[in-house]
């Protein structure tokens, strides 16, 4: 047989090679036998082009009423995996007509009743994803047929995993168990388009292994009477959703959970009307004309009205007052054409205007802020597929849907947050542009390719330079050592220079420091955060007792416990869901972050009491170690977004209420850096003193347990924190190990707990 199983899988990120991977886990995690694959179509590989394993057995069946008796023999023996070809799918769907048509519904409702399935059988289908989730009658109809002897155990759903169809198709493969095995959860899963294969399969496995809840990608919920509302994919706050029905009510609509209010006690709803267009006017707006707005007439990715095309915009010369369009409306497509809805705003300068019939109207009721309006239309854009009717691509928007759907309320550093991603969007589309110009204009003057050719190396450099520095953001080792605190990143730049020197001993020795120093660095940072939200922390208590009564100073294990400490909800209960101790708690919270410290840990500890790694073993140690640290660094990527400030010049300015303050931003692997300067409306700030920006750019003063000054040792800027050497306090350097004795003031360390 000539198939698509003729490929071994491919190793690869992409939607296609992640969809193929996850489905074949999901066959090899239900059954020990390998399928076989029943295709349709006009050839025996259909067009799906999937890489499935070339081991897995083939039949192809031609005409569609064979299917039922091919699979009807194949099951008592095998599982069996149902792959019809698209192309044989839409043909089915769109090309037999008359009295003798066949709908696709049809067939699927023979070949899964037809059978007679023994315990334990296995069948798996692969199909669009609309048969499983729309209201459809006959994709209702199908999956009550489909109940009557099969239980769905599992469905994956993807977007442009198919070959050859359109990356906004959605499919699914769903995974049926016999009704008389007794089967009574349902696993959901959404395949990312991009990422690491290897993380996205292990997520499906834990999903099949678990008894409830939710994973990164998927979550478990009760298939029992869905046949009605099917089994679409919800999810909560950008995550799989962690439970309940597998599909969403029509009524109080709130695929995120945020409780907050209809979208109808916010805005009017309104179907826009059908306009016919006006003919032959040259000048539609000297005539008074109407533009008439239609789905294409949305900027789907910059959230504006596009401007009007002298050659396809439609006016109207006589609309009625009541369907004109306003400033501040905003306008959403009747029809959902990808994974999200195309909304956008009307502004003064897209008047006179009026929604076509292609469109949905939504009339502000209240007085919204700019920045909770962009997060309104942000959060309808990826929401409002959950309720249309029908498949991506086709799904159809009602008004009165829409009524029920809950709104999120202001956020402000959400909004800003989206703000920004909508900043560097509209920067590298201009960036884009500049080099699609460039490239135009190449060889525009053919008579003196000399000048062209230096122009194109001139002009693009800087396009290349952007190129370049952007792609190696893509790479953990630059971030580390260029977005990480500078602590931090000086260490991972010592650890990446032994590594590629080959120089084994000293390269371990720097890869445990490197951990050790990380986890010092956020322990510190989440006791000066505690500190000053009035939280007591008993590890604390733990460190000034090590810094009074005990030889030497505290270490990993001190440091350790004050993020497990944080790590507890009860210790951050009452802060706002914003601030940084969520995250440093939600960090050591996870269970690989804790494997792994516990083997750096052990390690550590073998170095500091003589039992080194033999010689023999240390390439294997260098990198399972390494490993380990760059798990930690990876979870602990939110320290790039918290700059370490040093504040050098505070300036007060009492007409505009505001100072201007100097600033040095330690970020990176060097203390050499420019100072910069800031407008904050209070004066309340320490010269000299360091300081953690958090993503809303509000400062949190790290002294005393963070301080920085010149080395008189190295003569080098670095960090101190208090520490314990030949009995008496020292300072102890975070960069480079140095102390300096007899600390000028000890009263903040008093006043901080630490003494």
């Amino acid at each position: 047989m000539s198939s698509s199983t003729d490929h071994a899988v491919a190793p690869s990120g992409d939607a296609s090679d992640l969809f193929v991977r996850v489905v074949v886990t999901g066959v090899q995690q239900h059954s020990s036998s390998a399928p076989t694959i029943v295709s349709v179509g006009e050839t025996a590989s259909g067009s799906t082009g999937l890489p499935l394993p070339a081991d897995w057995p083939g039949q192809h069946v031609s005409a569609w009423d064979e299917l039922a008796g091919c699979i009807n023999g194949l099951l008592p023996t095998a599982p069996v995996l149902l792959l019809p070809s698209f192309t044989a799918l839409h043909d089915l769907a769109h090309t037999t007509h008359g009295p003798d048509r066949v709908s696709l519904t049809a067939v699927l409702k023979e070949a899964i009743t037809a059978c007679e399935p023994a315990s334990g059988a296995l069948l798996v289908m692969l199909l669009p994803a609309v048969y499983l989730t729309s209201k459809a009658k006959g994709s209702v109809d199908l999956r009550r047929y489909l109940l009557q002897r099969w239980t769905p155990v599992a469905v994956v759903y993807s977007t442009g995993a198919l070959p050859g169809v359109h990356r906004s198709s959605e499919v699914a493969a769903v995974y049926l168990r016999p009704l008389s095995d007794g089967t009574s959860k349902l696993r959901l899963f959404r395949v990312p388009r991009t990422g690491d294969a290897a993380a996205v399969e292990e997520d499906f496995r834990k999903l099949l292994r678990q008894p409830a809840g939710g994973t990164a990608h998927g979550y478990i919920a009760d298939p029992t009477g869905a046949a009605e509302e099917g089994w679409a994919f919800v999810t909560r706050g950008g995550s799989a959703a962690s439970g309940g029905s597998a599909a969403v009510s029509d009524a109080g609509l709130d695929p995120l959970g945020i409780g907050g209010p209809s979208l109808a006690s916010v805005f009017t709803i309104q179907r826009g009307p059908y306009l016919r267009p006006s003919k032959g006017t040259e000048e539609p707006r000297n005539a008074g004309a109407v533009r008439v707005l239609r789905m294409r007439d949305i900027r789907r990715h910059g959230a504006t009205i596009a401007e009007p095309d002298p050659g396809a915009a439609l006016w109207h010369s006589d609309v009625p007052e009541r369907y004109r369009l306003q400033a501040g409306d905003v306008l959403m497509g009747a029809v959902l054409l990808s994974d999200s809805a195309a909304v956008a705003l009307v502004r003064e300068q897209d008047l006179p205007a009026a929604a076509s019939n292609t469109t949905i109207v939504l009339r502000p009721t209240v007085v919204l802020a700019p920045e909770h309006m962009r997060l309104i239309l942000a959060y309808l854009r990826s929401v409002v597929r959950y309720l249309a009717y029908g498949a991506v691509g086709m799904g159809r928007i009602r008004p009165k849907d829409l009524a029920a759907l809950a709104l999120p309320g202001s956020d402000e550093p959400l909004a800003a947050a989206l703000d920004d991603l909508e900043a560097a969007r509209q920067q590298m589309n201009n960036w884009s542009a500049e080099a699609a110009d460039l490239t135009a204009s190449a060889f525009a003057d053919a008579r003196n390719m000399g000048q062209a050719r230096q122009r194109i190396i001139e002009a693009g450099q800087i396009l290349r330079l952007r190129a370049e520095t952007a792609a190696q953001l893509d790479d953990f080792v630059y971030i580390v050592r260029t977005r990480f605190p500078y602590p931090i990143a000086l260490r991972w730049r010592e650890t990446e220079a032994r590594r590629s020197a080959d120089d084994l001993g000293p390269a371990y020795d720097a890869v445990l420091e490197t951990a050790e120093i990380l986890l010092c660095y956020s322990a510190l940072v989440t006791a000066a955060l505690a500190h000053s939200a009035a939280i007591d922390l008993t590890s604390v208590a733990a460190l000034r007792s090590k810094l009074a009564n005990s030889q030497g100073g505290p270490g990993l294990g001190e440091w350790t416990a004050v993020l497990q400490e944080i790590s507890g909800k009860k210790k951050r209960r009452g802060l706002e869901a914003e601030h940084p101790l969520h995250e440093l708690g939600a960090f050591f919270a996870d269970e690989t972050v804790s494997a792994a410290r516990k083997r750096l840990s052990g390690r550590r500890n073998d170095q500091s009491h003589l039992r080194r790694v033999d010689p023999i073993d240390l390439p294997g140690a260098l990198r399972e170690s390494y490993d380990d640290l760059r798990l930690l660094l990876t979870r602990a990527r939110f320290l790039a977004d918290w700059p370490l400030n040093q504040i050098t010049s505070v300036t007060w300015n009492a007409f505009r209420d505001q100072a201007t303050v100097g600033y040095r931003r330690l970020m990176g692997d060097h203390a050499v850096v420019p100072t910069e300067t800031m407008q904050y409306p209070s004066s309340a700030l320490e010269t000299g003193s360091l300081y953690l920006a958090d993503r809303d750019h509000r400062p949190h003063l790290l002294r005393p347990f963070l301080t920085g000054q010149i080395c008189p040792i190295c003569r080098t800027w670095s960090t101190f924190h208090a520490d314990k050497g030949d009995h008496k306090l020292v300072l102890k350097s975070l960069e480079h190990g140095h102390c300096l004795p007899d600390p000028p003031d000890t009263e903040p360390l008093r006043q901080a707990g630490l003494l």
